[in-house]
């Protein structure tokens, strides 16, 4: 295949010219979506300017999509640089109209420079090196990646909607094939076929995901350091609007190191089991913690070597996405898959999941500028109390006030970046749907002075309902062309009565983060000290919800119908009196992780409770200070 010829070439030949053009076609798109980016994503406190190549690519894409989708533009190379004109006309009219309005040039000020340079070199990195990794391994030849390939050979081929399957002649992709239409579009404005852009666009969403993983970390910092310098009790200048206030004391090299951190936890980290496999391989006596754990074919299928690095034969990394694992109602395993970032691209699948992930970091921080917003929205109500006659003020409190964070611009790209994930990989949209609501909700409360009682909260259910409704009806609206050819190869849903998951995996899967995720919840019921009422309330929805739902779908299941129908053919140990004995008898066992985390979030949802119902906590003094 043409990909073997690139890694014949080595380093040294035509593998780094599509490298080259694919860093510019990036830049290009992120250009144009800048705009954009400043204008929708502006509470964030580097403007979005980490999410705009994502941003970019994603509009572009979608746009090259739905022209052609609508008959008005081809799948080809014009077609796609078509698009990329159409996004910069867009994105310098907009900023056209912020100019008329204020210092749009003044937003580039609120940036700290220093993350701008961080976020570029990240970028170009992550594309270099994973193009070097990918150069000494190119072929398309397992797993999933000749299907993959497949996939983006017939978007490439198919100048008109709806693409066509290379595999079954005269039927459409039957498959959430956006992931690849981006691929394909990005590698139109390259100059890259299919074989060279399989590999060469995996190390460019490489690079996506790096800048995404680490613009989440540092807007996140760098907003909650810079809020807490600037001080919610503190007055500042009339002429400095409460966006200002926290960009004026941004955060610093924390919040580019906490960037990078999550950059390193999310994009290049996996789970325990690696550092298993190497203790074993150096001949630690981990054989009968490995044993407790039960990850499958471990140890039986490793080696002791006693070298320092894992040189047993084999694919031994590809344990670490099976880590956690169910059982059958006799005891067989039951394979389940658990990947991670680093792994799938390890194994080089441009498979859904994969191509997701730097857009699913983009709807994370479109619900963080939500909150941001929100957040801002306090402190402008203070200033307008100190300073009623501002009109510099009342312009910011007006746009803080907009139900949704850039009005109905932002509205729009917040329905196409979220109703892609239903294109991109359908399973993350419910997920990220919900996320957008809940922090609607949150928002709302955030805005309001006074404890919990003494607000009124239909606003926040509507607001939230407003917003679930229109992301989407929007959705639909949007992607219609998709979801009118679309075809599913879901069966249904089946109920997990008899596989609660054990606490040794799920402790191997994410125990190096509990450590850090319990120090933070013991912070925050440290500082928010949650009543009695609280944990009570809180632990009983927390548990008993889930409990009550899991004992209501046993009954139904046992109780005849589909459910015997369901149960039917599926053996029973000897030793076992029914399929209800042996639920009981499985949970009870292993319940220990449906404890653990239920007490964790229980503990979460009494500090939030907690923090709601304080005041002085939840409205920053509104007086001026």
């Amino acid at each position: 295949m043409g990909m073997e010829t690139t890694a014949n070439a080595g380093l040294l030949g035509p593998v780094w010219g599509p490298v080259v053009a694919w860093y510019f076609a990036v830049q290009l798109c992120a250009l144009a979506a800048l705009p954009l980016s400043f204008g929708f994503l502006g509470a964030l406190p580097d403007r979005g300017y980490s999410l705009a190549k994502i941003l970019g690519v994603l509009l572009v894409g979608y746009l090259l999509w739905l022209g052609t989708a609508l008959g008005l533009a081809r799948n080809e190379t014009g077609g796609a640089w078509l698009a990329l004109g159409v996004l910069a006309v867009l994105g310098v009219l907009f900023a056209w109209k912020r100019a008329a309005r204020g210092d749009w040039a003044g937003q580039w000020r609120k940036v700290d420079m220093r993350h701008v340079l961080l976020v570029e070199s990240l970028f170009l990195a992550g594309l270099v090196l994973w193009a070097w990794v990918r150069a000494h391994d190119s072929p398309a030849n397992h797993t999933e990646q000749p299907m993959d390939l497949m996939l983006l050979t017939s978007i490439w081929q198919s100048p008109t909607f709806p693409p066509q399957d290379a595999w079954l002649s005269g039927y459409a992709i039957a498959y959430y094939y956006m992931g690849y239409w981006l691929l394909a579009t990005v590698a139109r404005l390259a100059n890259t076929p299919p074989a060279i852009a399989y590999n060469v666009g995996q190390a460019a969403w490489f690079g996506l995901l790096l800048i995404s993983c680490y613009g989440v970390g540092y807007n996140l910092l760098a907003f909650g350091r810079g809020a807490a310098t600037a001080g919610e009790g503190s007055a500042s200048s009339g002429n400095e609007d409460a966006a200002d206030q926290i960009s004026r004391a941004r955060g610093d090299w924390s919040s580019r190191l906490g960037g990078l951190l999550t950059m390193i936890g999310v994009a290049l980290t996996g789970n325990l089991h690696a550092i298993l496999e190497w203790l074993y391989a150096m001949g630690a006596p981990v054989a009968g913690l490995a044993r407790w754990v039960g990850v499958n074919n471990f140890p039986d299928g490793a080696q002791v070597t006693g070298d320092w690095y894992i040189s047993s034969a084999g694919w031994w990394w590809w344990r670490t996405s099976r880590v956690l694992s169910d059982r059958t109602l006799v005891g067989d395993h039951i394979e389940v898959i658990d990947e991670f970032p680093m792994f799938s691209y390890v194994l080089g699948d441009n498979h859904p999941h994969v191509m997701t992930m730097p857009v699913a970091l983009l709807v994370i921080a479109i619900a963080m500028n939500l909150l941001f917003a929100a957040y801002t929205q306090r402190m402008a109500r203070r200033a307008e109390h100190a300073y009623p006659n501002s009109a510099e003020q009342a312009n910011t409190i007006s746009a803080a006030r907009a139900w949704f964070p850039g009005g109905r611009g932002g509205l729009a790209l917040t329905i196409v970046a979220t109703g892609s994930l239903l294109f991109l990989n359908t399973w993350d949209f419910p997920v990220y749907w919900g996320l957008l609501v809940l922090c609607t909700l949150a928002a709302y409360y955030v805005t309001q002075p006074g404890p919990t009682r003494q607000v009124t909260h239909a606003p926040a259910w509507l607001r939230a309902g407003r917003l679930g409704t229109v992301l989407f009806v929007g959705t639909v609206i949007a992607y219609v062309p998709y979801l009118l050819t679309a075809q599913s190869q879901a069966g249904g849903l089946a109920p997990n009565l008899f596989n609660p998951t054990r606490l040794p995996q799920f402790l191997m899967m994410f125990g190096g983060w509990l450590p850090a995720l319990g120090l933070l919840i013991w912070i925050a019921v440290r500082r928010q000290r949650p009543m009695a009422q609280h944990w009570l309330v809180a632990g009983l929805l927390v548990l008993g919800i889930p409990l009550v739902f899991l004992l209501a779908l046993a009954g139904l299941v046992f109780g005849g119908g589909w459910g015997a129908q369901m149960l039917a053919g599926l053996p029973l140990p000897p030793d076992v009196a029914g399929y209800g004995a042996l639920m009981a008898a499985r949970w009870l066992g292993q319940g220990y992780t449906f404890l653990l985390v239920g007490c964790a979030l229980a503990a979460t949802a009494a500090a939030l409770w907690s923090w709601y119902t304080q005041p002085n906590l939840r409205t920053g003094n509104v007086t001026a200070g």
